[in-house]
């Protein structure tokens, strides 16, 4: 039985996930809509968080939606103008919400005295089990590709929506900071069940 905590973290994630699988579709038939629909899911879920909505962490954000949208103008803000950089593309393959969830169980984890390698270990074995197996380059452990998702958060750029996923999930650290690796493992399990059931059927 979930407490009304984390009922909470579960609704909001859920809620985010869903928009971003709106957008998905959406960047099917019209990639700038779906682009749109996305950020705003990511503005809304970030805004849910009674501390970072009052910071107003959403600004970057909601300027570059204001700057998507100005494109129906025809104009082309600054912040939407097209810049060639050098790197790979982005792995898709994974739902950002996810992704960040599962890094954020592997720090509460770390975080309550669990050995990182443990911790990369227990969460991934934990995918496997909810039939949502954490898929990487060939030849790697899923606990091998975990461990990438999350030294990897300090290279990704600012409107990520994995980043900002991971980062709106701060506020609810304290919480666990209260209790054992146990304590904090077996409510961050449920947690994770009811966030993949909820967007297995949206996913492909």
């Amino acid at each position: 039985m979930l407490t009304e905590f984390e009922k909470q973290i579960v609704t909001a994630l859920r809620s985010l996930g869903e928009g971003l699988s709106r957008g998905k579709v959406e960047f099917a038939l019209d990639a700038r809509a779906g682009a749109q629909t996305s950020l705003q899911a990511v503005i809304s879920f970030v805004q849910s968080v009674e501390d970072f909505d009052e910071q107003q962490l959403t600004l970057p954000l909601t300027a570059l939606l204001a700057g998507l949208n100005s494109l129906e103008r025809g104009a082309a803000s600054p912040i939407v103008k097209s810049r060639k950089r050098a790197g790979r593309p982005a792995d898709t393959g994974f739902p950002d919400t996810i992704k960040a969830c599962a890094v954020f169980s592997v720090d509460v984890l770390n975080e309550r005295g669990m050995p990182l390698s443990k911790a990369y270990n227990i969460v991934s074995r934990e995918f496997e089990k909810l039939r949502f197996p954490i898929k990487g380059k060939r030849g790697s452990t899923s606990a091998t590709t975990l461990r990438g998702w999350r030294e990897g958060l300090s290279r990704k750029p600012e409107h990520n929506q994995m980043l900002h996923t991971w980062r709106s999930l701060d506020p609810y650290r304290a919480h666990f900071r209260k209790l054992s690796t146990e304590q904090a493992w077996k409510q961050l399990r449920p947690m994770l069940a009811q966030l993949i059931d909820g967007l297995r059927p949206t996913l492909n």
